[in-house]
Order: structure tokens, then C-alpha cells, then sequence
């Protein structure tokens, strides 16, 4: 993972230093979070990164918080809001959950791309596409990533405004074990059940999902 974290800086060095034509800033969605996007694109080569936070979901559990209450959301609502506990420590469970608490609050996004079929207002890239999600909290970090091929569209509205639909593939999914490390990475800090939980659902689905299907809508700066 950290080579793979390293050839995709030097990628982006390249690409803002030699290629760099238009730099261009915007918003993102995937399957789960919203994020803000930043793509230097090149006359045939490109790279974009973005970091974002799980806006839409938890807009939606704080919905559910306010019209359930306080004491149901207390009882029921943490998996909605993102929100785990784990087993309380030994004669104070209350303080034990209290400081094994963890929120899921960010993903991110790296991908190097090159233009094919260039138009004036549409362009086709090839690249290759690494997102990484996390649960972070008091003392507790989580974060699993996946690495793929991805094949984006990208359309230009005017010289300022465009939007681009890119969908990668996370292909540890097809390889054999022995070679799923060198595209997957995972790390935890802290052996726990719910956390396990969490970000089997949170980091592995969410993580394929998040590489699947991204659309975003860019101003040119």
C-alpha cells in the first residue's frame, strides 16, 4: 500500500508539473460520502483526489434522531448515526462504552488517469483508482482500501463547468489470496466484535461501493 501510495504522489508531481492544462475544483458523491474534489487534468494525462465525509447518511440519521427522540435514539439510533460502542469496562459499563465510542466520519479518493477519446466537450479516461474508508475515533482506527482499474466520462458544459461519471473496479475481488494484498489494504488498531461489524459493512461494501459509481461537477480555477 505505501508504494502504491508513493507511485500515485509521483504520478500527481508529474502531472501538475509537466501535463497540467486546466486545474479544476468540485464536488463529489459516491455510494457514501460527498466530498471535495481537486482534478489537474493534462492535454492526455490527468489526476484527481478527493476526501470527503458521509454527509447524505448521517443528514439522514439525524432526521431520524430528531423525530424519534433523544431516548430513542440512545437506544436504537447509533447504528444510524454511525455511532458504535463497544463493551463497557469492568464495574463502570457506562464509562467503558463512553470511551470505546467511534464515529464514521471520512473516505478518500486517488485517481491517475489517461485521456482517450478527446472531444471538444467530451473525453474519455482510462486510470487506475484507489479509495480508502475509515472509522476513526477515541483511540480506535479502522480503514480498509481498494485498488482498480477505472474508466471515467467526462463532459464539458462551457470552458468553466463540467461533469464527469467514473466507475472503477476493485479487482482483489477476482484475484487469488495471495495477490489480493498488493491491491487491498487493511488496518485496525483495536480488536473488537462491533467494530469488526461496522467495517465489514461501512469499509468492505462501502469501499467497493465508493469505487464502483462517483459523479462529480468541477469549476475550472
Amino acid at each position: 500500500m505505501k508504494k502504491l501510495i508513493v507511485i500515485l504522489a509521483l504520478a500527481a508531481i508529474v502531472c501538475i508539473s509537466a501535463f497540467a492544462a486546466d486545474i479544476q475544483i468540485g464536488v463529489a458523491q459516491n455510494v457514501l460520502n460527498t466530498s471535495f474534489l481537486l482534478d489537474v487534468e493534462g492535454s492526455h494525462f490527468g489526476f484527481e483526489t478527493s476526501l470527503g465525509l458521509p454527509v447524505m447518511p448521517l443528514a439522514v440519521s439525524g432526521i431520524e434522531a430528531i423525530f424519534k427522540g433523544n431516548s430513542s435514539s440512545d437506544d436504537s439510533g447509533t447504528e444510524s448515526g454511525f455511532i458504535a460502542r463497544g463493551e463497557g469496562g469492568e464495574g463502570d459499563e457506562g464509562e467503558g462504552e463512553k470511551k470505546s465510542g467511534f464515529v464514521i466520519p471520512a473516505g478518500a479518493m486517488a485517481n491517475v488517469y489517461w485521456r482517450i477519446g478527446m472531444g471538444k466537450k467530451f473525453s474519455m479516461r482510462l486510470g487506475i483508482q484507489g479509495d480508502i474508508v475509515g472509522l476513526f475515533g477515541p483511540g480506535y482506527i479502522w480503514t480498509m482500501a481498494f485498488v482498480g482499474p477505472s474508466v471515467g466520462f467526462n463532459f464539458k458544459f462551457n470552458d468553466s463547468f463540467a461533469m464527469n461519471f467514473t466507475g472503477a473496479f476493485p479487482i482483489a475481488l477476482v484475484l487469488p489470496d495471495e495477490a489480493k494484498k498488493y491491491t487491498s489494504f487493511y488496518y485496525s488498531n483495536e480488536q473488537n466484535a462491533i467494530g469488526a461489524i461496522f467495517l465489514a459493512i461501512y469499509g468492505g461494501i462501502g469501499a467497493v461501493g465508493c469505487q464502483l459509481a462517483r459523479l462529480s461537477f468541477k469549476w475550472s480555477i
